[in-house]
């Protein structure tokens, strides 16, 4: 009982002391970087007593400086969510949204072309009389049989994502 006891207590101790130095050691470097400012202070202010016009003119650029340096810091990251929401409204698009909008308006013109060709196909057929529609199929067919192997239908190996 007594071993578990000091093992506590030291443990307690090596805890509270690392704790400890870890105050003590920013404790010290607070009084640096004190001291430091404290000397830039001095400097500015035996800099004034020599050329008032001078540091005028520092004094309002530092103070210049700390208004720009609070702003910037004020500013977040992450654009607030009534931004985005008022930006999406306008009709802005992402990255995505406007490829898929190219594909979409790409497969609209191509299934419009395909509409307007089979379309004419159907006008020259409802033109042509059953004598020459018969004259045209024949001569498709010995055009077929005479290529066969360019207007063969392969089917095709490749399978097609749907993405």
């Amino acid at each position: 009982m007594m071993d578990l006891n000091m093992r506590r207590i030291n443990r307690h101790f090596k805890r509270s002391h690392r704790f400890m130095k870890k105050i003590v050691k920013k404790a010290r470097a607070e009084d640096v970087r004190e001291r430091k400012d404290t000397r830039a202070f001095n400097r500015r202010q035996r800099r004034a007593m020599k050329r008032p016009k001078a540091a005028t003119k520092a004094v309002m650029i530092e103070k210049m400086k700390a208004e720009d340096d609070a702003v910037i810091k004020a500013i977040p990251d992450v654009p607030a969510k009534w931004a985005v929401a008022e930006v999406m409204k306008d009709g802005a698009m992402t990255e995505h949204e406007k490829a898929q909008e190219a594909r979409d308006i790409k497969d609209e013109a191509a299934q419009n072309a395909a509409d307007m060709k089979s379309a004419k196909a159907a006008r020259e057929l409802s033109k042509m009389g059953r004598g020459q529609m018969a004259s045209n199929f024949d001569q498709l067919m010995k055009d077929h049989v005479a290529m066969p192997e360019t207007h063969a239908i392969v089917p095709s190996t490749k399978r097609h994502s749907t993405h």
